[in-house]
This record gives C-alpha cells, sequence and structure tokens, in this order.
C-alpha cells in the first residue's frame, strides 16, 4: 500500500478473524485502528459511526456530503442519449480507439497489445502523499449483469491493480454504485482514474413506455448502456480520465481477457 493508508478493523470480541493482518500492517508501520464489537447488536452503531465519518470525509475531500449535482448531470446526459435512441432507434456512433483480442476500447489509447494499452492507463497513478499528490485511486465501473462469478474475478482484478501500482481500488456495478460513490467519483478534487466496463446484451426485458402499456421503445440492456455512457461523459465533463472497454457478448470472457493480461 502506499503510505496515505488508514486501516480500521472491526470484529467482536475474541473473534480475531483479522488479527494477521492487522498485526502485519501495524508491523509494516501503517496506521490503525481496532474497534471491539461486544455482539452482533453493535452494528447499529457502527452504522452511525460510519454514516458521520463519510460526511466527514466527504467535507474533507471537497465533496459535498449532502449534495449530488454531478450525479445529477449523469442522469441528465443519460436521459438524453435514451430520448436520442427513441428517435433514431440508435446510438450515437462512437468509433473505437482500438480493437483488441475481440475487445472495443474507447477512450486515450495507442495501439499495441492489451497489456500495454492497460499498462500505460493504469501508470497514470501515482500513490498519494501528505498532500493528495497524484492521482490516488482506480474506480472499476461494471454496467455488466452483476453475477457472483463476475464479482469474484473483478476482486482478483482490483487485487492486482492494487499489488502492483500500490493504490486503493474500488468496484462497483452500474448503474447501482452511482447512488453511493458517483458524486464522489465527478466532485471531489479529481483524484480518480476510472476503468469503465460496459458489454453487448442480447434480447432484453422491454421497458414499458408507460405503467402497464404493451409498447416499449427500449429494454433493460439500452437503459444501462445509456447510463454508462451518460457517466462517463460526466466524468469527462469534470475533466476525469475514463478509459472505457467493450467486453463483447461475454463480459465474464473479456475480463478474464484482461485479468490474464495484468498478471
Amino acid at each position: 500500500y502506499s503510505r496515505d493508508r488508514f486501516f480500521v478493523f472491526a470484529e467482536i470480541e475474541g473473534a480475531a478473524a483479522f488479527d494477521e493482518k492487522a498485526n502485519r500492517l501495524e508491523a509494516a508501520g501503517a496506521p490503525i485502528a481496532r474497534i471491539a464489537l461486544r455482539d452482533e447488536y453493535d452494528l447499529g452503531a457502527e452504522f452511525f459511526r460510519w454514516e458521520f465519518a463519510t460526511a466527514i470525509a466527504g467535507w474533507a475531500a471537497n465533496v459535498h456530503p449532502f449534495d449530488q449535482p454531478n450525479v445529477e448531470a449523469t442522469k441528465r446526459l443519460a436521459k438524453a442519449t435514451i430520448e436520442e435512441f427513441k428517435k433514431t432507434g440508435a446510438f450515437r456512433p462512437e468509433e473505437p480507439t482500438t480493437t483488441i483480442d475481440g475487445l472495443a476500447i474507447y477512450g486515450e489509447a495507442k495501439d499495441g497489445d492489451l497489456a500495454s494499452v492497460l499498462h500505460e492507463f493504469f501508470f497514470r497513478l501515482q500513490p498519494g502523499d501528505e498532500n493528495h499528490a497524484g492521482r490516488s485511486y482506480a474506480a472499476i465501473q461494471a454496467f455488466v449483469p452483476p453475477t457472483r462469478d463476475f464479482e469474484k474475478l473483478a476482486s482478483v482484478f482490483c487485487e492486482t491493480i492494487e499489488r502492483k501500482f500500490q493504490i486503493a481500488t474500488t468496484f462497483g456495478f452500474g448503474p447501482r454504485f452511482l447512488h453511493s460513490t458517483g458524486q464522489a467519483h465527478k466532485g471531489d478534487a479529481g483524484a480518480g482514474l476510472f476503468l469503465q466496463f460496459t458489454y453487448k446484451p442480447n434480447a432484453d426485458a422491454p421497458i414499458p413506455d408507460e405503467a402497464g402499456a404493451p409498447t416499449s421503445s427500449v429494454d433493460f440492456g439500452t437503459l444501462i448502456r445509456a447510463q454508462a455512457l451518460g457517466d462517463r461523459e460526466a466524468l469527462k465533463e469534470s475533466g476525469r480520465v475514463a478509459l472505457r472497454v467493450d467486453l463483447g457478448e461475454d463480459p465474464l470472457e473479456g475480463l478474464r481477457k484482461i485479468v490474464d493480461t495484468m498478471k
């Protein structure tokens, strides 16, 4: 880990589930806080503790804890994309910067193999210091079906990034992560680096144009793609570095190619 990290371990008294890792971090000089819970009912107090801490951390990172103007920007851009799709029957054409091993890549990327493209992207990361210099975290955003297998493989990917670049890494399925971390991504001091995964959905469940109506202009796959495109545009409007990788029709296999490349 980089030297600007702070670790908190919360466990029921006597459980000692995290002692080994906590002791290793402490021995390495990392700042540690240990929270002992008397029983499961202490979780209620922990919820309050971390809600309060989130507000304080948001203020310290220049993120308004109780407002989300940048999340609203994502919604606005997604709605505009949906309306355009309804009129034309297609999304606005976007040519990939490069296509490697069946994966279409959109954003700042040079031609080459997949390993060089990904390493060039992540080498933008610099471990943070006391003055929060450099980009301090990578956010992996997966606008794909939220399966357990994909989540497990994404966890391996995040651990690989942390190990190679000594950087904090977050992961979330889209669009649901937008409601928890969307404002931090676009409203903080610009410290994040964003890798977005999308896929090519097959036939998906239709969304009625009106409640109970038999007609439908879009399905859920279209909606998720619109939200992904809208969030990437909002990231770019906020001056963030964002790379989109379309994993194709099989997102798990696409992610496996990336994980194997990064090992």
